[in-house]
């Protein structure tokens, strides 16, 4: 049977290793979004396209650096979050708290990482509507 410092220190790795690759899935999509959004504000002119097409590359870019905000947020958040938590996982161990013969066990709130995925979620409409703003800026006769 595994003592209690056993069962820490397991879960401390195991929280060090999920909230590792989380981190670097959302800081690769930022940095992804963030050079796409970039590359896309650079290279567009829209001084002779219609209001459709102004209107898609409009949404299209807020819509993107909103979704890259939340996702900044929500990154943020979760690991300041996560970082407590484990800081009074060990503190809790090195005192030996329990509470009804069980250890405490806190997680961090889920909200920041919801945050995250409303973040993500709005870099994938993004880049559908930079679809769409992609199609109308190429095909006018569409949308005249």
């Amino acid at each position: 049977m595994a003592t209690l410092s056993e069962f820490v220190k397991f879960n401390r790795e195991l929280d060090a290793q999920f909230y590792q690759a989380r981190e670097t899935f959302l800081s690769n999509t930022i940095i992804a979004a963030a050079g796409l959004l970039g590359a896309v504000i650079a290279l567009s002119d829209n001084s002779r396209s219609t209001e459709v097409v102004r209107i898609l590359f409009v949404l299209s870019t807020s819509i993107g650096i909103f979704g890259i905000l939340l996702a900044i947020i929500g990154l943020k958040f979760q690991y300041v979050l996560a970082a407590k938590t484990r800081e009074k996982l060990r503190s809790l161990a090195n005192n030996r708290v329990y509470e009804n013969e069980q250890f405490l066990l806190v997680d961090p709130p889920k909200i920041y990482w919801r945050i995250g995925v409303v973040g993500l979620i709005l870099l994938v409409l993004s880049l559908l509507l930079l679809l769409g703003y992609i199609i109308a800026k190429n095909l006018p006769e569409l949308f005249c």
